[in-house]
């Protein structure tokens, strides 16, 4: 028996598919080229300045930094979505609405943008977030729980995918090995 979706499930279903989607085109075997692109032209190419940094701000409690290792934040995870936004205009609504969801779900808490608050405050309401709890207009129009998968997947990409990782994870890195291969 063929079961009908939701509009929801649909728009989660196809949220997801972009992400995935995304990262594979972007994080996969672009990854140096990416990078290269970012390190030649640092400035936002889709994200307001607003945005950017409370995307930071949610990238850096998903990998903290501590003193022993780097944490998203070092690694430019925010840098990397916003290339992945800018060259993938399906995923540009949800980062959007995301930010503002994230920034109208701690004013309403809070009453600070989402970056100043602290990050305890910061943690629960990604918890929030991530089971589809978050309160705020702005989570009405994108599914919280897909926005925080999807910028899980791409904090993660970007963190791992960065060789200030390597020497963490004991991983030598895929330039490394491409090197090593062909001289």
């Amino acid at each position: 028996m063929i079961q009908a979706i939701t509009r929801r499930q649909f728009v989660e279903t196809t949220l997801r598919t972009a992400a995935l989607s995304a990262a594979a085109l972007y994080l996969g075997p672009n990854l140096i080229r990416t990078r290269a692109a970012i390190a030649a032209d640092p400035g936002l190419k889709f994200l307001t300045p607003e945005e950017a940094v409370t995307i930071a701000a949610a990238c850096a409690r998903i990998i903290p930094s501590s003193p022993a290792e780097p944490g998203a934040t070092e690694a430019g995870a925010a840098g990397v979505i916003d290339f992945v936004c800018a060259n993938t205009p399906p995923l540009r609504p949800l980062y959007r609405g995301g930010a503002a969801g994230l920034n109208e779900t701690a004013k309403a808490l809070h009453q600070k943008a989402f970056a100043k608050i602290t990050p305890a405050e910061q943690d629960a309401i990604l918890a929030s977030v991530q089971v589809g709890k978050a309160a705020g207009k702005a989570w009405k129009q994108i599914p919280s729980p897909v926005f925080f998968f999807v910028l899980q997947l791409h904090t993660k990409s970007a963190y791992y995918t960065n060789p200030l990782s390597f020497k963490f994870t004991g991983y030598p890195g895929i330039y490394h090995q491409s090197h090593k291969r062909h001289g």
